[in-house]
């Protein structure tokens, strides 16, 4: 298996297909539909890299984002924001609390794949 990546959405068809898309491309894979599902992850496994839907109940992407970033035991695992509201400010609001990179719902898989294999890569 390849790097251990997290993969959040409260959507679990959208979860289920982002986590099969990474799987595929040989990376393990691990899953939360929610906020403290994610950090509690995130602090167990410690993956390489974070895809984090941005709009969930409770605990939103913004929020784990923040929250990883400030953390100096995950502080380095690499973020990748994925929303169906690509607006310019939502964007550069994500990017500044540390996010590495985004991409738009529905997803395009080929720039999904080059982006994580980007990310991965660059840990």
């Amino acid at each position: 298996m390849g790097a251990k990546v997290l993969i959040v959405d409260d959507d679990s068809n959208v979860l289920r297909l982002m986590s099969y898309i990474v799987q595929q491309a040989g990376y393990e894979v691990l899953t939360a539909e929610n906020g403290a599902a994610a950090l509690m992850a995130v602090a167990g496994e410690h993956p390489t890299l974070l895809i984090l839907d941005l709009m969930m109940p409770r605990f939103d992407g913004f929020e784990i984002c923040e929250q990883v970033r400030g953390n100096p035991n995950t502080a380095d695992i690499k973020i990748l924001a994925v929303t169906g509201f690509a607006e310019p400010a939502t964007m550069r609001r994500i990017v500044a609390l540390g996010a590495d990179g985004y991409v738009e719902k529905p997803l395009n898989v080929e720039e999904f794949l080059a982006k994580v294999g980007r990310l991965v890569g660059a840990g």
